[in-house]
């Protein structure tokens, strides 16, 4: 094996050998790209019957970070939720299993068609907004955070690998 200064949170062999035991779980390659292990789940559940998109959940394994994304189709739009840090192969297969449902607001709650009239209402409103922006904000700023420790940890191993290859040729050859 490597001496690389960036360990992997997860083995992409292990979660996708872990996954191929889980009824309704399709592998989906992504070319050039050996870190993620990407499946789309609940196949067993979307009947071709009933092709309800809402029972499908498309769920991405970033091996290196240890980051999984959950995606799913929540009254016609796409949304995502994230877990961060996963080292167990236990709880990639705990969400590849049961992926979690999405928060579903009620369209009467925001809809602008029919602004709320009384006042308690309208702060009703406000609240639901600012608990959907808020728990936005915290996702994002987690998300960012992650990237940048990645992004810090791959230049501390380019620097750590252009240090040891300089320190080789300008050592002197041993006989």
């Amino acid at each position: 094996g490597s001496s690389s200064a960036l360990k992997h949170r997860l083995d992409a062999g292990a979660v996708l050998r872990r996954a191929s035991s889980i009824p309704g779980c399709k592998s989906v390659p992504i070319p050039n790209s050996p870190l993620i292990c990407s499946f789309l789940v609940g196949l067993d559940q979307a009947s071709r019957e009933s092709r309800d998109p809402e029972k499908l959940a498309r769920i991405s394994v970033f091996t290196d970070t240890g980051t999984i994304s959950i995606g799913r189709v929540l009254q016609g739009n796409i949304r995502q939720v994230f877990r961060r840090n996963v080292t167990s192969l236990d709880t990639v297969e705990e969400i590849l299993r049961d992926p979690p449902q999405l928060a579903r607001i009620d369209d009467k709650m925001v809809s602008s068609k029919h602004p709320p009239r009384s006042p308690m209402a309208q702060l009703e409103l406000v609240d639901v907004g600012y608990t959907i922006l808020t728990g936005e904000r915290e996702k994002l700023s987690q998300h960012v955070s992650a990237l940048e420790q990645l992004q810090r940890d791959r230049k501390a191993n380019q620097e750590a690998k252009a240090a040891a290859t300089a320190a080789a040729l300008s050592s002197p050859a041993v006989a």
